[in-house]
């Protein structure tokens, strides 16, 4: 869904569950917003590539078990600066490994 708003530009949020078979849908939402907006279309193809990481990421990492229930948010904004998109969850997060 696609709302108007003058002051906050167009914007979408979907939630779709912490399932490796969403990431696809995840995609293809903010792919469709991209192009509603007349992005460029390597501008679409990176902004899809990101997203799709982003929530793959989540997918495998933050959940255990019965928490994959839990749903994964992906709002897409478009305002005086661009497009911002945020991935959402609240899954555990992780210490990345120190370097060397």
């Amino acid at each position: 869904m696609v709302s108007r708003d003058i002051d906050n530009g167009d914007q979408i949020e979907i939630r779709v569950p912490c399932k490796a078979e969403y990431v696809r849908t995840v995609r293809r939402a903010v792919s469709d917003f991209a192009h509603f907006l007349d992005m460029p279309q390597s501008a679409v193809e990176e902004i899809e590539i990101a997203a799709s990481e982003a929530v793959a990421n989540i997918v495998r990492h933050a959940y255990t078990g019965c928490e994959k229930t839990m749903p994964v948010r992906v709002k897409c904004a478009w305002g005086r600066d661009g497009l911002t998109v945020e991935v959402i969850d609240r899954g555990r997060g992780f210490v990345p490994p120190p370097d060397g």
